[in-house]
């Protein structure tokens, strides 16, 4: 019921932020372009990734090497994972899950797909602040220290794409 836990359901899987690469690699994703970044990455380096599923999930990372020595790319820390809807089906074919069947998603205090933003005032009230962009797409941001959730959905309804996020240099 806490969104500072930084963690959401897909597909029953736990993501959380913080974790390693390998996590989510154990949970069957792979690594769209893994050519590009090589299996080994060199010390200090920051990149965003894209992980997908077979059966059509897909998210979108940030993944660092914080350590002054190369690591194994599974061996790197995911600071931010980003769900997307629009991304559901788009990385491979004959997938499972897309934009019209979607996969389970479980938020914190039992948000999933079809959250009305009454529902999350009424229940979260100041926890968080919302904003409208220019599409009509409504933004809602929990934010506490290093920590981030931004909510997007349609307009006062549906979501759109999960974010969170972690700042992993952050001091107290």
């Amino acid at each position: 019921n806490d969104w500072t836990e930084m963690k959401f359901i897909l597909d029953n899987d736990t993501l959380y932020v913080p974790c390693k690469l390998s996590d989510l690699m154990d949970y069957g994703y792979k690594l769209k372009d893994s050519d590009v970044i090589g299996d080994i990455v060199k010390p200090n380096y920051t990149a965003q990734l894209i992980l997908y599923k077979d059966n059509g999930l897909a998210i979108t990372v940030l993944a660092q090497n914080r350590t002054s020595s190369s690591l194994r790319i599974e061996a790197l820390d995911v600071s931010s994972i980003k769900m997307s809807k629009e991304d559901i089906g788009f990385y491979t074919s004959n997938s499972k899950y897309n934009k019209e069947n979607l996969p389970e998603l479980i938020l914190f205090g039992g948000i999933t797909w079809d959250i009305r933003y009454e529902h999350l005032a009424e229940r979260f009230g100041s926890e968080f602040y919302m904003r409208e962009k220019s599409n009509g797409d409504y933004v809602s941001t929990f934010e506490k220290l290093a920590k981030t959730l931004v909510i997007t959905t349609n307009n006062y309804k549906d979501i759109k794409e999960v974010h969170m996020s972690i700042d992993l240099d952050f001091k107290d």
